[in-house]
């Protein structure tokens, strides 16, 4: 994959700049540029970067390698509430609300 199809890919996944950062350790602000299209020439490291981490995000599918249930349980309770602010976990989480209540009311 090259430099203009890893921005593609990362444009049309919706990855931050943020998330982008947290992973490479490149500029958030730059990224930013990047994204947007400000940037038309990016140094080496940060196209050779870049794209190492798309296919990184590929062949991963976005998640990590092992997920450990017994630790990510705890954190998922936990952080219920802020989760739910996310639309997706609250479809899901709502969607899991409505099979428990037809398996209760099908008993």
């Amino acid at each position: 994959m090259n430099y203009e199809e890893s921005i593609k890919y990362i444009k049309n996944n919706s990855y931050s700049a943020y998330e982008i950062h947290k992973a490479t350790g490149l500029n958030e602000a730059s990224l930013r540029k990047i994204l947007r299209g400000e940037v038309k020439k990016s140094q080496r490291r940060t196209k050779d970067t870049i794209i190492a981490y798309v296919d990184e995000l590929i062949n991963s599918n976005g998640l990590p390698r092992f997920v450990d249930l017994e630790e990510l349980i705890p954190r998922i309770i936990e952080n219920h509430d802020s989760l739910l602010l996310n639309q997706n976990y609250a479809t899901w989480f709502e969607l899991q609300v409505y099979k428990k209540a037809f398996e209760l009311t099908k008993k």
